[in-house]
């Protein structure tokens, strides 16, 4: 078994763009009630693409936001917008 550093510098050494490459692993989708703005944070955990990621925040943000207006027992009106992370990859 090769250890992360080796694996790592393997990678690195075959690869010129190894730190300019990034992927999307947040989408966070801001909503309003009538008093309030608040944060709604997608972890992208099943590591989709990212044109696969967005589409489906895209298509689901309205839905997410009414989900978390319940759970915060209040009553959704809009979104505001939505923002995507992206982090590095190794």
């Amino acid at each position: 078994m090769v250890s992360y550093g080796i694996a790592k510098a393997r990678a690195m050494a075959n690869r010129t763009d190894w730190n300019e490459r990034t992927e999307i692993t947040k989408a966070v989708i801001t909503w309003f009630d009538e008093d309030y703005e608040y944060d709604l944070e997608i972890e992208n955990e099943d590591r989709m693409d990212d044109e696969e990621f967005t589409a489906w925040v895209e298509k689901n943000a309205e839905n997410l936001a009414k989900a978390d207006a319940e759970e915060n027992e209040t009553i959704f009106e809009d979104i505001d917008r939505i923002d995507f992370k992206e982090d590095y990859i190794d």
